[in-house]
């Protein structure tokens, strides 16, 4: 297992001491961590601003940071009761927090920025201790079917699992909630209504004989039902089992609890193994409780054993044959792998999604020694693949340096240094695992490639991957970081190969993955060698399509259309298909000749004044796409090249035309050389031309009728290429596999000077807007994946004018994430070293 990096406060030998840390653990307060789907890492850390956190007070605290910037940590939560559990949902929009003192917390990021949370909703089991929680099933899964996998039609290779949810709503739909499980035997289980504000939270006992509980583990039936398995931490106690089944009633909630057959453990039952202490339990899947793990420690090492829940026949006597029609069977647990190790285990994690049954390889298990290791074995045979550490961070200046290597000899520097892991977590298909150790230290390895030594390797299972990461809305972020040291040399056959199935799928399927796909060809573009390029054309491409749908939203039928048509038809589609028929090179003889029923200038003109940035976009995207042509730079331009493109650049042109005639003010405004020339109708002549050839390049007197435009000083040079920060720009250089060692807060030292897009005035420029901010603005949002920023104000607070649906719409179409697929997080300014400290 290779680290990539490792992120903390200060260095080792100036943190707090090993003895606060060995305090800290028997008051169960162990440093924890999970990852969503989104791959974001929230963890706790206990201390305060003597140990470099940029918190008011010590105490107990919980972080999040985006793994591509990770030492850009924001504060979810602070107070004087110890963690005891994380929990992110499917989407991974929103955190459970579980606590000693039996508080439940629901926070939510209101905003959907990462560095803003809230708390939605909270409950409290009075006396105590929280030991695991989980979210209700929302009832949605998507799988790989394994006979149609090699279909190029997304409908057939990836199909809606029959999976129930855990609770109903009236008429069957999902009800949203959560379920805290404490130490005594209690279940504590919160149903919510649509928006979170109000609850139903009643408190259930999981036994008539309540027992105590420290580790326990929960997962879901394909019933709905959760299954919770518990241990009271002694090697020679049963880990018992229970199902879960609740049902709303019109008056009250209700659970049904089931006893389900308990585990008894072999190293339990051996006087002579040594393990002491049960270290963890964990389900192999969360969505398929059949499999469960059991983690054991003691002096002399660990044990790591995998059960089954399966089904064993009954032996009668011979006086019963007789009587018994067939042989009966029961339920039980089978013992199916084990793994050994030399040192003792700390904790266990498996990945929450598993494509195996799509022939796709299996993602790892990864346990943790109390020493500092991390080891991750194969998911069936509990074999040992690949082995790694959690190698200290330089010391200050002064102190002989430590001689880091991935090896035991690093195993044994992290122990002497006091290093010890207390959580680990994987990504959601298990291409990477981060760890966290009791100092609150961060830590990211790579798995995936070791999982299956050929898996990263094959191009159509690598497609298939990023096919599934698109449909299902998962992060592609872990799985390209593995990609530049895998997968070097076959890029490019990805990028095609995922393209020309695309392109193969129906019409509406396109329309509705297409954001998703094309942030996952930007993704995949910024790790080639020569990317910048495409990456342009690609950003320029997804942001013609969506400033294309947005102008099409403002037509509006008129009165002889729905007389003719009956209602039913539609301006935006008669307006596409008749650009498509009608090739006249002059844009007035174009407008005349257009039907009157499907006039583009019926539109709503309040709204045309707000979108004048979008169509000075079109006509500085024609002139920056003719200027690349003309001056040779770009032999091939991605807009000019694609027929759909330049139908697109000619129906927005034509809008925008007839749109100028009823509001001049939406109109795009032209700089030198523009004033005496009919800019719009020179572009939409040229680019008429452009789509009557045949050939993939313009030929010569094409090229010399582009050089009579006054292209150069007509328009803004808007910047399309958004380069890649954090990890991801550090993959995509290639430079070096050298470990990295960052610093909390200390983003100026992690990343280059330059923090986001400017113009070249020193304007910062809306990435999405396409508007000046200014030099300094006060308010913005910046990409966590990329250098684009944007205002984390609406376009009625920037314009100073009531807005239309249109433009709300607009905004709400980036709120949630980047183009690039990236998480927003909102800028503010930053402390220095000293100053945090303080």
């Amino acid at each position: 297992m290779d680290l990539i990096y490792s992120v903390g406060t200060t260095p080792i030998s100036s943190r707090k001491s090993k003895n606060a840390a060995n305090v800290e653990r028997a008051l169960g307060a162990e440093n924890l961590c999970q990852i969503s789907s989104g791959n974001v890492i929230a963890f706790s850390a206990s201390g305060g601003p003597e140990e470099g956190l940029n918190v008011a007070a010590r105490g107990y605290h919980v972080f999040v940071a985006d793994l591509n910037t990770p030492w850009d940590i924001h504060l979810v939560w602070s107070g004087s009761s110890p963690v005891t559990c994380l929990e992110w949902d499917a989407a991974g929009t929103r955190l459970l927090l579980g606590h000693a003192d039996g508080l439940l917390q629901l926070l939510q990021s209101p905003a959907h920025v990462i560095n803003s949370w809230h708390c939605l909703h909270s409950v409290r089991a009075d006396n105590e201790h929280i030991v695991q929680a989980i979210f209700f099933h929302n009832g949605k899964k998507i799988s790989i079917a394994s006979e149609k996998k090699d279909s190029f039609l997304y409908n057939d290779k990836f199909q809606n699992t029959l999976f129930c949810p855990t609770l109903r709503h009236f008429g069957g739909r999902p009800t949203d909630g959560f379920i805290g499980l404490t130490s005594s035997g209690l279940l504590a289980v919160c149903a919510l209504n649509g928006n979170g504000s109000e609850a139903t939270f009643k408190k259930f006992e999981l036994s008539k004989r309540r027992s105590f509980v420290k580790f326990a583990s929960m997962a879901y039936s394909k019933n709905g039902d959760v299954l919770v398995a518990c241990s009271a931490g002694l090697p020679d106690a049963p880990v018992t089992c229970h199902q879960v089944s609740l049902r709303q009633t019109l008056s009250e909630l209700c659970a049904d609890v089931q006893q389900l057959p308990s585990v008894y453990l072999d190293c339990g039952a051996q006087a002579d193994s040594g393990m002491q202490a049960v270290a963890c339990v964990r389900h192999l899947h969360k969505e398929d409780a059949s499999q469960l793990l059991v983690a054991a420690a003691g002096d002399g090492g660990g044990v790591l054993e995998l059960w089954q829940l399966g089904e064993v026949p009954v032996s009668f006597g011979q006086i019963f044959k007789h009587f018994s029609g067939s042989e009966p069977r029961v339920q039980t647990w089978l013992k199916s792998a084990s793994y050994q190790s030399q040192r003792p285990l700390s904790s266990v994690d498996t990945a929450r999604v598993c494509l195996q049954d799509g022939g796709l390889p299996a993602p790892p298990i990864v346990a943790t020694t109390a020493d500092g290791g991390i080891v991750s074995l194969h998911r069936d045979t509990m074999a040992q693949m690949a082995m790694g550490c959690a190698e200290p961070a330089p010391r200050p200046a002064g102190e002989p340096p430590l001689k880091l290597a991935r090896s035991a000899a690093a195993a044994a520097a992290a122990a002497d240094a006091g290093v010890r892991l207390t959580d680990v977590a994987l990504t959601s298909a298990g291409h990477l695992a981060a760890a966290v150790d009791d100092r609150g230290q961060l830590y990211l390895y790579r798995v995936g490639a070791a999982a299956d030594p050929g898996g990263l390797s094959v191009v159509s299972s690598l497609v298939l991957q990023l096919e599934y990461y698109m449909v299902t809305g998962l992060d592609v972020w872990d799985l390209l970081v593995g990609l530049r040291f895998h997968l070097s040399g076959g890029l490019e056959s990805v990028c095609e190969t995922l393209a020309d199935t695309f392109h193969r799928q129906p019409g509406p399927v396109q329309q509705y993955y297409y954001v998703r796909h094309m942030a996952i060809k930007t993704s995949l573009y910024r790790l080639l060698p020569s990317g910048s390029r495409r990456v342009t054309d690609n950003n320029a491409l997804l942001m013609l399509r969506c400033v294309a749908s947005a102008f099409r939203a403002l037509l509006r039928p008129t009165e002889s259309s729905l007389s003719t048509s009956g209602g039913d038809g539609e301006p935006s589609e008669s307006l596409t298909a008749f650009m498509a028929s009608n090739l006249a090179t002059e844009i007035d003889k174009v407008l005349l000749a257009h039907p009157k029923e499907g006039d583009p200038g019926s539109a709503d003109a309040a709204s045309l004044a707000q979108l004048q940035h979008l169509a000075q976009w079109v006509a500085d995207l024609c002139l920056q796409s003719i200027a690349a042509l003309t001056d040779g730079r770009h032999k091939q331009v991605a807009v000019l090249r694609e027929r759909q493109s330049l139908l697109l650049l000619r129906e927005l042109l034509v809008m925008i035309r007839r749109w100028g005639a009823v509001r001049p003010a939406c109109l795009p405004v032209f700089h030198r050389g523009g004033e005496h020339t009919d800019v719009i109708a020179l572009l939409f002549k040229l680019l008429t031309k452009l789509l009557g050839m045949h050939s993939a390049e313009p030929d010569e007197a094409l090229i010399n009728e582009f050089s009579l435009l006054p292209s150069p000083g007509l328009a803004e040079h808007w910047s399309l290429d958004l380069p890649a920060r954090g990890v991801l720009a550090v993959s995509a250089t290639g430079a070096s596999t050298a470990v990295r060692h960052y610093c909390f807060y200390d983003s100026e030292g992690a990343e280059s000077p330059t923090s986001h897009r400017r113009h070249q005035d020193n304007y910062t420029v809306d990435a999405l807007r396409y508007l000046r901010l200014g030099a300094r603005p006060s308010s913005l949002k910046q990409c966590t994946r990329c250098l684009a920023v944007t205002s984390a104000r609406s376009s009625e607070q920037l314009s100073q004018v009531k807005s239309t649906p249109v433009t709300r719409a607009w905004d709400q179409r980036w709120t949630r994430a980047c183009l690039c697929g990236g998480h927003w997080a909102l800028q503010g300014p930053r402390l220095t070293g000293r100053a945090r400290a303080a």
